[in-house]
């Protein structure tokens, strides 16, 4: 009687872990895109550009990494005082060669695109500032990355040339 008690309980349990695995598996094919059984997240804080990536599995985080951006660095601590402003950018997943679309999904290549402006211009601290506090002013203002969009072309417009 008390095999068949085990037996009663061992079954549903091997059953479910071969359906998780069976699941994992096919996350890995393409199958179950953007879902939290296997992706990874990455955010930008509006506040200090900083990025933030989470690894899930099982809609569990396993890994959370924070890193500075050019764009942190050239920010005053005065000017990093809020809260933490996480915003999605881009969710991948195995199998899958796109991200669905966030509010700020380009806001991660427009703190990239700044720092190669920086770089080619030759960029004087002071303004590379003024120009980190200008973007965040435009993401905040529209609520999305498009409001940055026409300064950073200007940006580009007014390098200098090769």
């Amino acid at each position: 009687m008390q095999t068949s008690n085990r037996s009663r309980i061992a079954k549903p349990i091997v059953w479910l872990v071969l359906v998780a695995l069976g699941a994992f598996g096919l996350s890995f094919l393409g199958f179950f895109p953007w879902s939290g059984l296997n992706c990874s997240m990455l955010e930008v804080d509006l506040d200090s550009g900083r990025t933030r990536t989470t690894r899930y599995l099982f809609w569990i985080p396993v890994q959370r990494t924070i890193a500075d951006t050019s764009f942190t660095r050239v920010l005053n601590v005065d000017d990093r005082k809020g809260p933490p402003d996480w915003q999605a950018v881009n969710l991948t997943s195995p199998g899958t060669h796109h991200s669905p679309h966030f509010r700020f999904h380009g806001a991660a290549w427009q703190i990239r695109l700044l720092e190669v402006i920086w770089d080619l211009a030759e960029t004087l601290p002071s303004v590379r500032r003024a120009q980190a506090l200008e973007v965040r002013r435009l993401w905040r203002g529209r609520g999305n990355y498009h409001g940055a969009d026409e300064y950073l072309a200007s940006l580009e417009e007014n390098l200098p040339p090769p």
